[in-house]
């Protein structure tokens, strides 16, 4: 009926509200203007990845530049967001969305339409109803920047709707300017006109005389022999926000249309029917104060929850808040002296190579920006495959990963290729190139606190951080970029996936079983890796024979392989122990396994 659409229009606009004053909201960040110029901080990114997270309203967060390429976005992935790789970012500049926001001015905010995500040409399935909200961002000096842009999810509007349609027999429908059905109580008839052969699924087919009224006008009531259909017009331009900004909107107005049959309006008398008129005018006020109120409210919400993720945040940068989950605590407040748990988990630990010769030429100053730089640059890496940083050591790092060893070699490649890019602007300031080894391991560990009642923090303990560390050395002495152990690569579920290649047998000082390492070469050239993995059969039948102590057979191999492929630093190794050896003899008790 009439007070039914008309509270069904308001709780529309203030749903759609908020979002509007989010998008604002980002839109005055410096933060986020900034992503243009520099690297987005890792601190700024997890905000965006939170808001994602609680809001659970957006399909996608995107940043893009004024050019129509994204240089930021974020999945929501079904409520585990994640930030997409650099690489996999995508040119916008001929989309309609970026081609109308972009031309607005500062507090203006584009709306397209409400229709389906498409995916690679094709509707997606299931049904995902969007809008894509966007406002132009400018730098303190008024220069525009780019755009800052929100997948809504469209289906939160027909949360009302979908719960009204269930009481008295009423039916509601939203349609859109053409009178196809983006709403009604049958599912198959929605979303007529993203379909060619469902061209004839508009509400005019199934009730041409009521569209030919409705369509011209703003509201009313209609009763027929069948039934009494109530419609007003909803503008989503007129959206309920706290900001003076102006919507420029795309999205057309909608229909919202109540349909009542005939079989559930009783005969009434006269006097009664005035009663009811006079309850509805009553219910309309108390609807609109309700609506004021909840639209009040909202706003204020939003508000509390910015704080309370303010307050959270801050935590988080001392105690990363999956060390939180794994001590199984719901508050930081919770953890104590005694909170402590044991998992089996992938260990990275990394560090930088010529540290102390860079530390040792600039002022302490220098050095902390310097390292700061270089953290904000990899730190994304870990983040996009499911790990956290568990602490840093002067240029060193130690991370964890909860679930398989896959996302920790996934990650330090991609810490190698963003450090490439890294390396790349310090170039172009003529500043002294960075290198890196990152060792990789899986073993339990021990989570937990060390310290004082008044002083305490968050650390990892145990046999297989030692290892990490260990290993992590014998990238400088191998000249090679990732180093991985024979634990982790038995623990990944796609090793396939990878270039990995074994090169040597170690025992760690102080343990007694042998530990066999593994090269990680997926960040060499194309043409590099072709040639390692064709000469792979070659290299591991050379450590055989070097493990059974036949050098010459071994030194034979080698040279081979180091002919073939001058660029891999591991057969010039071996050529050189071989040598040794075959001078002076390792003895009767050799077994192949070095020390580190």
């Amino acid at each position: 009926m009439k007070e039914n659409v008309d509270s069904g229009c308001k709780l529309i606009l203030a749903e759609f509200g908020e979002p509007v004053s989010e998008l604002l909201y980002l839109a005055s960040l410096s933060e986020v203007t900034d992503a243009f110029t520099s690297i987005l901080s890792p601190e700024s990114l997890a905000d965006l990845v939170s808001l994602s997270r609680i809001k659970r309203k957006y399909d996608q967060i995107r940043l893009i530049d004024r050019y129509g390429m994204e240089v930021m976005r974020i999945n929501y992935n079904e409520g585990v967001p994640t930030v997409v790789l650099d690489k996999k970012l995508q040119f916008k500049g001929t989309r309609d969305y970026f081609l109308k926001s972009n031309i607005l001015e500062k507090d203006q905010i584009y709306v397209s339409p409400l229709d389906l995500n498409i995916e690679q040409g094709k509707v997606e399935v299931p049904f995902k109803p969007m809008i894509r909200m966007a406002t132009p961002l400018f730098d303190n000096d008024g220069k525009k920047r780019g755009v800052a842009l929100l997948n809504y999810f469209g289906e939160l509007l027909f949360s009302y709707l979908e719960n009204s349609t269930q009481q008295l027999g009423e039916e509601f429908f939203l349609l859109n300017e053409e009178g196809y059905y983006l709403f009604s109580p049958t599912p198959e008839m929605n979303w007529g006109f993203m379909f060619k052969d469902r061209k004839n699924d508009t509400f005019q087919t199934r009730f041409p005389q009521i569209w030919d009224e409705i369509q011209d006008e703003d509201s009313g009531q209609i009763l027929t022999p069948n039934g009494l259909f109530a419609f007003t017009t909803v503008n989503i331009g007129n959206a309920a926000h706290d900001s003076s900004a102006q919507i420029i909107s795309d999205a057309g107005n909608w229909k919202l249309v109540s349909f009542v049959p005939e079989k559930y309006i009783e005969n009434s008398t006269q006097k009664l029917f005035q009663d009811i008129l006079n309850f509805v005018i009553i219910l309309i006020f108390v609807a609109a104060a309700v609506c004021l109120a909840l639209g009040r409210l909202r706003f204020s919400k939003a508000k509390t929850e910015t704080s309370v993720l303010e307050m959270t945040k801050s935590y988080e940068r001392f105690v990363p808040r999956e060390f939180l989950h794994l001590l199984k605590k719901e508050r930081y407040r919770d953890i104590t002296l005694e909170s402590n748990v044991r998992k089996v988990m992938g260990i990275l630990f990394s560090d930088i190579r010529s540290y102390t010769q860079i530390s040792e030429s600039r002022e302490p100053e220098e050095v902390l920006v310097f390292l700061n730089q270089y953290f904000q640059a990899i730190n994304p890496a870990i983040a996009n495959n499911r790990g956290f940083v568990d602490s840093y050591h002067g240029d060193a790092l130690l991370a964890l990963f909860q679930e398989k060893p896959d996302h920790a070699v996934q990650a330090a490649i991609d810490m190698r290729i963003y450090l490439d890019e890294f390396n790349r602007k310090r170039k172009e300031n003529s500043e002294d190139h960075v290198d890196i080894g990152i060792g990789i391991h899986f073993g339990e560990v021990t989570l937990g606190t060390v310290g004082t009642t008044y002083r305490m923090q968050a650390t990892v303990i145990g046999d297989a951080v030692n290892l990490a560390s260990r290993i992590e050395s014998v990238t400088k002495a191998f000249k090679i970029g990732i180093v991985l152990t024979g634990s982790a690569l038995k623990m990944m579920e796609n090793p396939d996936e990878f270039h990995i290649r074994e090169i040597d047998t170690v025992r760690v000082k102080g343990k007694e079983r042998p530990v066999v390492l593994y090269e990680v070469f997926d960040i060499d050239s194309p043409e590099v890796r072709k040639t390692k993995v064709e000469l792979e059969p070659l290299m591991r039948q050379g450590l055989i024979w070097y493990k059974k102590g036949e050098f010459q057979k071994a030194l034979d191999i080698f040279k081979i392989c180091s002919d073939s492929c001058p660029e891999d630093s591991i057969p010039p190794i071996y050529i050189k122990r071989c040598s040794t050896f075959l001078r002076v003899s390792p003895g009767a008790g050799w077994t192949g396994i070095s020390s580190v």
